[in-house]
């Protein structure tokens, strides 16, 4: 069994702890970034988005009466050709049912939004905690770690009595014998 070990990557650790604390940070940044994107669709569906289509059906309605008022009096004209009033009052009918199932859909979309996103925004609010929490836990183990093996690795080993190298590091065995002094 080694009477010592040998700590030589204290320097990896650290670039690791870094390295985690800038990934924290920009995973929590992301995290905020999603919860805007997720607020600003939400507004853009149930407000925008609504306004929007129901304006398009407004517009689409009142173009619609005016070319079957313009097909009503070409049939009481009788001197001007119908069929191209019959196709405008069809092309604006198709214009107003597609704004229509337009407007439907986005009130369905609205009605629905946060019974399928919410699912979604918990596990982003889990990921959340999990890298608040949990993983500020392990960065400030990690930094107690280091420090405790930096001052591990600044230790001489000494000949001297055994009350003074019982100082043992965490994990290391109470049974181990003292390290012995190196000859220099």
């Amino acid at each position: 069994m080694a009477q010592r070990v040998n700590v030589t990557s204290i320097e990896s650790l650290e670039f690791f702890r870094t390295s985690l604390i800038i990934y924290l940070e920009k995973a929590s940044q992301a995290l905020d970034e999603i919860g805007e994107e997720v607020k600003r669709t939400k507004q853009w569906l149930e407000h925008d988005q609504r306004i929007h289509w129901e304006g398009q059906v407004r517009l689409a309605s009142r173009k619609l009466d005016q070319a079957q008022q313009e097909l009503y009096s070409a049939t009481l004209s009788k001197t001007t050709s119908r069929s191209q009033y019959k196709t405008a009052v069809a092309r604006l009918k198709r214009a107003r049912e597609e704004s229509q199932a337009k407007l439907k859909t986005v009130q369905q979309w609205s009605r629905k939004f946060d019974s399928v996103v919410q699912p979604r925004a918990k596990k982003l609010e889990t990921l959340r905690y999990t890298l608040g929490h949990d993983m500020s836990k392990a960065t400030a183990f990690m930094a107690q770690a280091l420090k405790s093996l930096e001052e591990y690795a600044e230790l001489t080993p000494t000949g001297k009595s055994a009350p003074e190298a019982q100082s043992t590091p965490k994990g290391a065995a109470q049974d181990d014998p003292p390290a012995e002094a190196e000859d220099k």
